[in-house]
């Protein structure tokens, strides 16, 4: 509710801003059709406060191909841009480790360290943002464009059954056990107001080149976890984090060549690095920390009118 309320709120301010330049010119509108590749990485880490309980669980090396619909409507150097974005998990890794220590019945001490691995089985990623902006064009060929906007940001990843291994200590010694264990899907949701700046430098007429970096803040996290073994809808935590403390970074480079009129062709690369931090992750657990850092390639076509 909170992210919907911002979101609409945003549009609510930008739509009017824009639609006072109707007059002054034509519109240039461009629409955007691309394909990539995503690698996805998220780690999330756990604490029980006043307790040596802890827990790490990690999405590593997640292959996503990913289609991103966008459009760009701009006037008197004034835009207002935006896409869609989903992608299709192919596969990826799991990890998990958790530390248990305390007190047995008979009052000694035991230890337990867990460790699960899995394959990610699929599921996707899916990306919504809007930007507004406007370009200050500068001497030999460059030009800069400050813009503020709102960006909504998916994980949803689903595992295999992995294997589970226990290794224990007790007053009876050391122990090992294995057995198999649970499926571990998430269904994470980053969303944060941004700010940004792009550079673009024009070569010639067919070519040039940009670069644009975001800043999110504060970025909001929320994230669901479950055992899918006996009961699919069963939550193992539902975590949600401190926004004030947590935030986000996305940077891009991108060459673009105007093959036809009208028609333009752009490869493009992107980083990104989310970051947050403290929260809850309730059955008495708080989230520590959760970081997403992905890296995506594409080739963008394009259409001008």
């Amino acid at each position: 509710m909170k992210m919907s309320r911002f979101f609409a709120g945003f549009l609510l301010l930008t739509v009017p801003v824009f639609a006072q330049t109707q007059t002054q010119s034509d519109l240039k509108t461009t629409v955007e059709l691309s394909q990539g590749y995503l690698r996805d990485n998220l780690k999330i880490t756990v604490s029980r406060p006043g307790n040596p309980e802890k827990g790490k669980d990690q999405f590593k090396d997640v292959n996503v191909y990913t289609t991103r619909l966008g459009f760009k409507i701009e006037k008197c150097d004034i835009f207002l841009k935006g896409y869609a974005g989903y992608g299709n998990v192919c596969d990826g890794k799991f990890q998990s480790t958790e530390h248990f220590s305390g007190r047995t019945w008979f009052g000694g001490r035991f230890e337990d360290h867990i460790k699960k691995k899995s394959h990610l089985t699929g599921n996707y990623t899916a990306d919504f943002v809007l930007n507004l902006g406007k370009n200050f064009h500068l001497p030999h060929g460059w030009s800069v464009a400050p813009q503020i906007g709102y960006g909504v940001y998916i994980e949803k990843f689903k595992t295999s059954q992995g294997r589970e291994h226990t290794i224990g200590k007790d007053e009876f010694g050391k122990h090992h056990h294995s057995r198999r264990g649970t499926r571990e899907d998430i269904d994470a949701t980053w969303y944060s107001p941004q700010i940004g700046l792009q550079a673009k430098k024009t070569f010639t007429e067919t070519l040039s080149a940009m670069a644009c970096y975001q800043f999110l803040f504060p970025l909001n996290y929320d994230a669901k976890g479950h055992h899918n073994i006996k009961n699919p809808r069963k939550t193992k935590y539902d975590q949600e984090n401190k926004a004030y403390k947590s935030f986000g970074n996305i940077a891009s480079l991108g060459l673009e060549w105007k093959f036809l009129k009208g028609w333009s062709l752009k490869p493009e690369i992107e980083l990104m690095k989310f970051y947050a931090k403290g929260g809850d992750s309730n059955h008495h657990f708080r989230l520590r920390k959760a970081t997403r850092s992905a890296f995506e390639a594409r080739l963008v076509l394009g259409y001008s009118f």
